[in-house]
């Protein structure tokens, strides 16, 4: 009893609850805010589905030379590196019954509640449990967060890997392979810096 109220009890238990407040309309057709990007989004995922996972090739629908200025017949989409779309698909895979908008809406999903946690794990190191408790909480629920940590973006699944790698340097140095975990933190870093370049300047 005392485990679950440890202040790492709370934090899993606010990461988890912040999936409850997400998946209102998870099944809902691409027509919110935005939708155009989140719709660029998904065509990369959906091509796919179409013609392979080749996340060093992938595909939308826009044939246009409006985004480079020069011709793009095959609909090369070469703006971050697709792996979002790639574990949305693999998902999509695993269970053929969802819409592979539902995988993608998912996958940000669990990005946005492991960020919740690991957000109150750096806070809990560095601040102490009460702050740690109500940031998690914060993160959880403001409208901002649980609209963002919901769609088909790579931003909330960035930010996870980001994250993640402030977590492992913050602890790296109390573990006996430290430097190990210093090249596992860099592999978590440049994932983060491929699906969002923006990411480099955390």
């Amino acid at each position: 009893m005392k485990k679950l109220f440890h202040p790492t009890g709370i934090l899993i238990g606010i990461a988890l609850l912040s999936i409850v407040f997400r998946l209102y309309h998870v099944t809902a057709p691409i027509a919110d805010w935005h939708s155009w990007r989140q719709s660029d989004t998904a065509a990369v995922a959906r091509n796919f589905q179409t013609f392979g996972v080749d996340l060093l090739h992938p595909r939308y629908d826009d044939l246009s030379n409006i985004q480079s200025g020069k011709d793009n017949p095959n609909g090369w989409r070469m703006v971050e590196f697709p792996l979002y779309q790639g574990v949305a698909v693999a998902l999509n895979s695993v269970f053929p019954r969802l819409s592979l908008e539902t995988s993608l809406r998912l996958v940000s999903i669990a990005a946005t509640s492991g960020s919740i946690f690991l957000l109150g794990i750096l806070m809990l190191e560095l601040v102490g449990p009460a702050a740690s408790i109500l940031g998690a909480v914060l993160y959880a629920v403001l409208p901002f967060s649980m609209y963002y940590g919901r769609t088909i973006l790579p931003d909330a699944f960035a930010t996870f890997w980001a994250l993640l790698t402030l977590v492992i340097l913050l602890n790296s140095g109390q573990k006996r392979f430290w430097v190990l975990w210093v090249v596992f933190a860099g592999a978590t870093a440049a994932i983060s810096v491929l699906v969002r370049p923006m990411a480099i300047f955390l």
